[in-house]
């Protein structure tokens, strides 16, 4: 046990309303295989339990005070530092995991190094869970002193919760008030300027919490990077000039800080700077009152509580969806709000006899009248009785979530997903406003599994993750019976000629086959034009925006063949089914998981000459046998008339959009 009136170490907790995890905290130290320490805990004017926690723990290394009120947390490790009895200070943070050995071995370690002012260690991300996440990347590259030392300046590279720092130096440097959610990176940067020395043990000894209630989490979130080092990067010098002090740190630090406003105009405000000067002399002043007086029209005679925001009008297998889920609210008549400047309004047709559609993407994106336009929907809600904000592939209904009233319920729809460690930038900018949704919805399953492991991999909760649902998209059933199958096969491919689809490929498949089999295969683009004449055997559509054409292409069809290298579970697929259409496609998204082998081909890979080759085959085998071809064409509609029916569809959105009005 420890000599409490001068232990070696003194763990410094400071407690602020952490009432749910502190427990787990204070077990990990003092289950220390290292025990010659005191644990001084400051109770931060906690208004929750946290309090009655600690006080359960009766271990006499154990010392408790309390701060009268709250003073933060800058002024609560300041007062620590000064009370701390140990040569050494080990900091916590009450919602992190101390591992076994931590303090044995970084104390050993500043033992052994005496010049050494800091060691700290690797860290592990765990969520609310206590589920190890992930790691930091900048804390794993940074192992040695010359690497702490070159990387600093730019940006910290030291979790805080991970030091064990001597006493002296921390009561020598103390931590600035000036520095709130950077008080330990500009502790670093000082220590550094002054030559003191910082080192870090290459292994794992804390697991480092990270939630969407942490401050870490909501101090980021609330500026960009850029912005935020160079205001931290800004005080740090200022406060080292007024103090005579030019080291070579201070000029490290002032070349970072130059790339960080060269990064931060070219990422965060040239791109907004150009955006907003390009609209202010291109969007008419007419057009701006035109949708501004729209707006205040609907919304101040709106007497429902479901608004839908929804980027574009043109076509799209998304704008499909969008118009399939305001339809079930037809009698509703609710809000559709398109805040994205579409190609064309092709698609407006299928939005205006079920919605009251505000096409405002002008007003919505004008610097002069954006802000007044958020304020306008903002009073909406407010009055609303239980409001109902409906979002999909629109940054607008991200932009608007900090600013609503609390009692509206906000569901987003997103239509694929693949995780990609280290991308998805726009998601996890999104990642924040989880806590202030109520449901994300995919189109599939595929889709959902991909963002769970994207949101596990970035510390949310398994509370948060259960919010992310399933629900299929549907397709119209067809009335006209199936067609025999006879010859030619006719062969349909419905998308753009984008990178995604790989139109490409189905122009190798189309041309291969009318080299050897010509008389046998008939071949049809829809949403596409052809790239050259050598393709003159291939029918192309173009883009085709009525139901009704785009009904007689499939119905006209016997396969459908799919090449896409990215798909959640396309329309098309439902669609071309409904109609009797058999479906040759690779195995990606949803694909092999809804899709039966009775009435469909799943090939074995995306593999570009894989898809070629066995496409080719398949096609040849439902060529040479019309009478199964036809039989797997019956099957096919059965089966889509079962699992994608609009009536399944329909009951899942009432009850999702209405369940407010069960409760």
């Amino acid at each position: 046990m420890s000599n409490q009136s001068s232990p070696a170490i003194t763990v410094l907790l400071p407690v602020y309303n952490s009432g749910d995890l502190v427990a787990q905290t204070i077990e990990s130290i003092l289950a220390q295989t290292f025990t010659d320490f005191e644990l001084l805990i400051i109770n931060d004017g906690s208004t929750d339990h946290s309090a009655s926690i600690v006080a359960q723990f009766t271990d006499s290394r154990i010392r408790f005070i309390h701060n009268e009120k709250n003073i933060g947390l800058i002024a609560t490790l300041n007062k620590g530092a000064i009370l701390a009895r140990g040569r050494y200070i080990a900091r916590m943070d009450a919602d992190d995991i101390a591992l076994p050995q931590r303090l044995e071995k970084q104390s050993a370690f500043l033992d052994a190094n005496p010049q050494v002012a800091v060691a700290a260690s690797w860290v592990d991300f765990i969520n609310t869970d206590g589920e190890v996440t992930g790691q930091w990347d900048t804390d794993r590259h940074t192992v040695t002193e010359t690497d702490i030392r070159r990387i600093m300046p730019g940006t910290n590279c030291i979790a805080h919760p991970s030091v064990m720092i001597r006493t002296e130096i921390v009561q020598q440097f103390l931590y600035s008030d000036a520095q709130k959610g950077a008080e330990d990176y500009d502790l670093w940067l000082r220590m550094m300027a002054a030559g003191k020395r910082i080192a870090k043990l290459p292994e794992v000894l804390l697991h480092y919490r990270i939630h969407p209630a942490s401050i870490t989490v909501q101090l980021k979130a609330s500026e960009p990077v850029e912005k935020r080092l160079l205001r931290i990067k800004r005080k740090f010098m200022t406060a080292e000039i007024l103090r005579g002090r030019f080291s070579k740190i201070l000029w490290a630090v002032l070349y970072s800080m130059l790339r960080n406003a060269a990064r931060h105009i070219i990422k965060n405000k040239l791109p907004a700077w150009l955006r907003d000067l390009k609209r202010i002399f291109t969007e008419s002043p007419l057009q701006l009152a035109f949708e501004r007086r729209r707006m205040d029209y609907i919304l101040s005679r709106y007497t429902g509580n479901k608004i839908f925001v929804f980027p574009y009008t043109h076509v799209g297998g998304a704008e499909q969806v969008h118009a399939d889920i305001v339809r079930v609210f037809t009698e509703e008549k609710p809000v559709v709000i398109f805040s994205g400047f579409s190609e064309n309004e092709k698609f407006l047709h299928l939005f205006e006899p079920h919605a009251q559609v505000l096409n405002i993407p002008a007003l919505l994106n004008h610097p002069f009248t954006r802000a007044r336009a958020r304020r306008v929907l903002c009073h909406w809600f407010s009055k609303a009785e239980k409001p109902v904000f409906f979002g999909s592939n629109a940054a607008f209904f991200y932009d608007m979530l900090p600013h609503l009233p609390p009692h509206t319920r906000s569901i987003d729809l997103i239509h694929a997903f693949k995780y990609q460690p280290g991308g998805n930038t726009a998601h996890q900018s999104y990642l924040r406003y989880m806590p202030r949704m109520e449901s994300r919805i995919f189109v599939s399953e595929a889709a959902r599994k991909e963002f769970d492991t994207f949101c596990f991999h970035h510390n949310i909760p398994a509370a948060e993750r259960h919010k992310l649902k399933f629900i299929s998209n549907t397709a119209a059933r067809a009335s006209e019976p199936v067609k025999a199958v006879t010859t030619p096969l006719r062969i349909l491919f419905v998308g753009r000629h984008s990178p995604e689809k790989r139109l490409t490929l189905f122009l190798q498949i189309a041309a291969q086959l009318h080299r050897s089999h010509a008389p046998q295969f008939a071949f049809t683009v829809v949403g596409a034009t052809a790239p050259s004449p050598e393709y003159n055997f291939i029918d192309f559509k173009g883009e085709l925006t009525r139901a009704a054409e785009v009904a007689a292409q499939y119905a006209a069809a016997d396969v459908l063949v799919l090449t896409s290298s990215r798909e959640g579970f396309p329309m098309v697929i439902m669609e071309a089914m409904m109609h009797g259409v058999l479906v040759v496609a690779t195995p990606v998204g949803d694909i092999p998981n809804r899709l039966s082998n009775e009435c469909c081909v799943v090939l074995s890979s995306p593999e570009e000459e894989i898809v070629v080759k066995e496409t080719v085959q398949a096609l040849m085998k439902m060529a040479a046998n019309p009478e199964k071809t036809t039989e797997q064409k019956h099957t096919a509609k059965a089966f889509a008339e079962k699992q994608f029916s609009e009536e399944k569809f329909a009951k899942a959105y009432q009850q999702l959009l209405n369940e407010a009005k069960e409760k």
